[in-house]
């Protein structure tokens, strides 16, 4: 269970410190929940896709393309973003939350939920070798999960603060985390020998520009969610303990990394494997450490007095 839920809950902290908001807010676990409620949803949504297209899971891992780039985005990642989208809406229309970059954390904790239970299911099925699927699911599915919650979370907020049009920017808030997801999934599934020697950088490279694509959408939707008025009444205390978290657990779990690649004597093959399980941690890492991470001085709007 440490091994299924301590990567999305580390994710979810770095949602927390992202809003600057505390851990007793009900939205964050509402929202965990409801992505939870979201992943077991997927699996009917799935399975229609899988019937409408013609490839079912059976031709997950064929050599291919085609089949590939239909079970990455069209029955994986399509399904599973908008379902995700959906529990972020009604979360936040059943919570009376007045904060909008409350919607970063939310989201997070949307695509964490649904994450987590997804860890708890492949992890129940591994048997002895559940180790080998924690470390492979929590360096690259889970934060993979995370990024486009932040960036769903993001394109929504940015919507708001910048008065962009609502229908617009809910397709966007969808389209950008399939484009990423589906990638992942379509680049994963190929099962096609020849591809080995491309298909874990193109992942690694993937990955690296929709960590950074994220951040900064996140970034920019905490400044225009200030320039909106936006209050910034977070937990101040927070930010430095999650700070000092994140940076251990950063070293450690980076150290840890090095063993294999040290004991290999800098191998490319076993470098692209450790950039696949270390790439989108690092990102989220420095984002934490460096970025302002929305801790910028954001005026409070108060009534004038008559």
């Amino acid at each position: 269970m440490l091994a299924s839920l301590g990567p999305p809950l580390l994710l979810v902290a770095y949602g927390v410190f992202k809003a600057q908001e505390t851990w007793h807010s009900p939205a964050l676990w509402v929202g965990f929940l409801a992505g939870a409620c979201a992943a077991v949803a997927a699996a009917p949504f799935e399975l229609m896709m899988a019937r409408l297209t013609g490839v079912p899971p059976s031709m997950f891992g064929s050599p291919n393309p085609m089949h590939a780039v239909i079970g990455g985005y069209l029955v994986a990642a399509l399904p599973e973003e908008l379902l995700k989208l959906t529990a972020l809406l009604l979360t936040m229309l059943m919570i009376d939350e007045r904060r909008l970059r409350s919607l970063l954390m939310v989201s997070v904790a949307v695509a964490m939920g649904f994450a987590g239970l997804e860890n708890v299911l492949y992890l129940l099925q591994a048997g002895t070798s559940w180790q080998s699927v924690a470390l492979l699911r929590g360096g690259s599915a889970v934060p993979i999960h995370g990024v486009c919650g932040l960036m769903m979370g993001a394109l929504v907020l940015g919507t708001i603060a910048n008065d962009v049009d609502r229908g617009f920017g809910l397709v966007m808030a969808l389209l950008v985390p399939v484009a990423l997801h589906g990638t992942y999934d379509a680049v994963i599934m190929l099962g096609d020998p020849a591809a080995r020697g491309w298909k874990t950088p193109v992942v690694v490279m993937a990955m690296l520009g929709g960590g950074l694509l994220a951040v900064s959408l996140a970034n920019a939707a905490v400044v225009a969610a200030g320039r909106a008025g936006d209050s910034a009444e977070g937990a101040a205390w927070l930010g430095g303990m999650l700070r000092w978290v994140v940076k251990r657990a950063a070293r450690f779990y980076l150290g840890l990394l090095l063993v294999p690649v040290l004991a290999s004597r800098f191998n490319p093959t076993t470098l692209w494997e450790a950039a696949f399980l270390a790439v989108l941690p690092a990102v989220l890492t420095l984002d934490v450490l460096f970025a302002n991470g929305g801790r910028e001085p954001v005026p409070v709007l108060r009534p004038r007095m008559s």
